[in-house]
């Protein structure tokens, strides 16, 4: 089974198929932050993706993280599988 790396990559190539602005975030000294950012219609979106393989749970702190994003209004999905991939982008593309 594929892991989060190659997921990484299918969600990459498939946003920016559809129009996506997407690019990897790093943020040193901050772990717990989303993988990528993705923009779409001027909105955005923040991704963190997870291994596919069922061994990638989010951490208490990226859980911690991604409630604070959401608590200050900003959009963020978690990914698990090429199939919620395809969903969320669709869902942000309207298409």
């Amino acid at each position: 089974m594929p892991g989060e790396s190659n997921l990484e990559a299918f969600f990459k190539a498939t946003a920016e198929a559809a129009g996506c602005f997407v690019r990897k975030v790093v943020t040193p000294g901050n772990t717990g932050f989303p993988d990528r950012l993705l923009v779409f219609g001027g909105v955005v979106y923040f991704v963190e993706l997870k291994n596919p393989n069922g061994k990638g749970a989010l951490s208490a702190k990226q859980d911690r993280t991604i409630k604070e994003m959401r608590r200050h209004g900003l959009n963020v999905r978690t990914v698990e599988t090429r199939r919620e991939a395809e969903d969320a982008i669709r869902e942000i593309t309207g298409s």
